[in-house]
């Protein structure tokens, strides 16, 4: 089991020590309803703890309904995904489930609640195309191989699309919603309750067949699809074998064969599909592809230096502020006030300055593609600057008028 589990599960097991006399709604405190409907609830919930502040944020479904009995029913797939991390199975791209409890023909699972952004709303606020491709694709067949190879057996998701889909805010891809996962069986002809989104579910998750790991690699190739796109691909688009201007030529045939009608015909796995869109790609062995990637590695050193000089202008401005602090010599006319003003008026008017030029100044193509500064335009961002200088220097100039002016004036 590695480190960052282990503790986030004595945590919780900490928390929810002492209090089993205590159902399900008792336990916690609802914040906000996601989604709901007769056979699912989600929910924002906070874990009520006794003597203390709740913690949390936590995300709980409840599943409802003869179709959440049994260890292929709805939400089912939670209680191996929490024993596997238990045992210590890397899921990496997988939200962390910390309680599955079956009440009745109730079905509660409680899980970590992920903090970032939909594949679609990033889409919608960086834009579709080879780069958001590239970026998502093998992260997230490696989330769909995790289930598929690293549980006891294959759990199959049934439910990949862009807005199951997260980018978290460290920048992992993870796959979540797996209410409808079900786990495949050897001796089963086909599923037992047919679900799926149309357009990106396969047709034999509509009833002909038992869904396979070919069945996520069907939603996986739609999904690759709708990063270049832009928009949810059309049945059209999918019959004319993906020939779209915003999809390279080379990446084409990898998704004509993952979305094949017949599952044998698509690639045996999100592993080697994974592999063929990383291929398809990123073609090295052109003189072309050559001579961009040198003039982007080239673009690429001159941002990082860039933002080198950038860093230490702002931290030599940091070492003068904190020398006028220190220093009642260093500090000049400014050596009779006291010394925490001396601190307050060096950096209002010299740190968090420089800091907020440097950071206008920063390239940040490396930092655009973390969620938490995606979609932030340059004009959106001064303005938050503006207001933090100008923040700061009144606050230095209410301080002094406060404290520091009659102090002097006695």
């Amino acid at each position: 089991m590695d480190d960052g589990f282990s503790e986030e599960l004595e945590a919780w097991l900490e928390a929810t020590s002492g209090d089993g006399s205590q159902d399900a709604d008792e336990r916690y405190e609802v914040r906000r309803t996601l989604k709901e409907s007769p056979s699912e609830t989600t929910q924002v919930v906070y874990r009520r703890v006794a003597g203390g502040q709740p913690i949390g944020p936590f995300v709980r479904k409840v599943f409802r309904g003869e179709s959440s009995d049994g260890p292929s029913g709805l939400g089912a797939a939670y209680a191996r995904i929490m024993a596997a991390q238990a045992r210590g199975a890397r899921l990496t791209h997988q939200p962390v489930v910390y309680d599955v409890t079956q009440e009745g023909d109730a079905l509660a699972v409680v899980m970590e609640f992920v903090h970032g952004v939909t594949l679609r709303e990033l889409a919608e606020q960086q834009g579709a195309g080879t780069a958001l491709a590239l970026r998502i694709a093998p992260e997230l067949c490696e989330a769909a191989r995790e289930l598929h190879e690293e549980l006891d057996e294959p759990v199959i998701h049934r439910d990949i699309k862009p807005s199951n889909v997260m980018i978290a805010e460290d920048g992992r891809v993870m796959l979540i919603d797996l209410g409808i996962a079900r786990t495949w069986h050897e001796d089963a002809t086909r599923d037992t309750v047919r679900y799926g989104t149309p357009g990106y579910a396969p047709p034999e998750q509509f009833g002909y067949e038992q869904t396979t790991v070919r069945s996520d690699v069907y939603a996986l190739g739609m999904t690759i699809a709708y990063c270049l796109l832009g928009s949810d691909p059309t049945a059209e688009i999918r019959e004319t074998g993906f020939a779209d201007p915003r999809i390279p030529t080379a990446l084409q045939p990898v998704l004509a064969r993952a979305t094949q009608f017949d599952p044998e015909k698509r690639q045996s796995s999100a592993r080697e599909l994974g592999e063929d869109v990383v291929h398809a790609l990123r073609p090295h062995d052109t003189p072309d592809t050559r001579g961009t990637e040198r003039k982007a590695n080239w673009s690429d050193a001159v941002g990082r230096a860039w933002n080198i000089l950038l860093l230490c202008v702002w931290a030599l401005a940091a070492v003068l502020a904190l020398a006028g602090t220190l220093s009642p010599s260093f500090a000049g006319d400014f050596a009779a006030y006291p010394t925490w003003y001396r601190a307050v008026f060096f950096a209002g008017f010299l740190v968090v300055p420089s800091g907020a030029l440097a950071y206008l100044l920063l390239d940040k193509r490396r930092l655009r593609k973390l969620p938490l500064f995606a979609g932030r335009t340059w004009l959106q961002e001064l303005i938050v600057c503006l207001v933090l200088v100008v923040a700061c220097i009144l606050l230095s100039y209410v301080l002094y008028a406060a404290f520091v002016a009659p102090s002097l004036a006695e």
